[in-house]
């Protein structure tokens, strides 16, 4: 079994919904890869933040949540891919408001950190993703969700690295019933 904690957002149309219609795909995955199954064990309070880069694009609002999954990461990658294609999202466009858009943040099997680098059918995967530690809408949901967790490749908590983060626009909202 794996466990994940992936990160959703959108800044396209009725966010809140999109995320939830996010959440409830990610629980249908053997739609996509027949025999698997993932639970959600938690989801984030909703926040609202600036996208990145800075643009005149709408806001983004962002989940994280923690799920368990027979689905190696690989596979969880195919199931998002899907899921965000399935919610009309165009693969080849970069930086562009969008439904949803579905990160894997950390991963873990058996209590061991997981650490990928490479190339599945063209999809490039890289866990821990390499720009979480960046970015205050993926820590401030998983510091909600886990607030003592220590980032595998810098090796301070998320807590530490958030304090020395540069300011970020966002705003938390409120709890998202799934």
């Amino acid at each position: 079994m794996f466990e994940y904690y992936l990160s959703l957002g959108s800044n396209l149309g009725d966010k809140e919904s999109n995320l939830l219609g996010g959440i409830n795909s990610l629980t249908l995955c053997s739609k996509y890869i027949p025999d698997s199954h993932l639970k959600i064990q938690e989801v984030s309070s909703i926040y609202e933040s600036r996208p990145i880069p800075d643009s005149n694009d709408p806001y983004f609002f962002n989940v994280t949540l923690k799920a368990i999954t027979n689905l190696d990461p690989y596979e969880l990658l195919q199931v998002i891919k899907s899921i965000e294609k399935d919610h009309g999202r165009n693969p080849n466009e970069i930086n562009q408001p969008r439904i949803i858009d579905i990160d894997i943040i950390f991963a873990q099997t058996k209590g061991n950190n997981l650490f990928v680098k490479g190339k599945d059918n063209d999809e490039k995967l890289e866990i821990p993703h390499p720009r979480a530690h960046l970015r205050a809408f993926v820590l401030m949901p998983m510091i909600e969700l886990a607030g003592d967790i220590v980032h595998p490749t810098i090796n301070i908590t998320l807590k530490e690295i958030l304090s020395e983060l540069s300011p970020q626009t966002i705003a938390k909202l409120h709890r998202i019933n799934y």
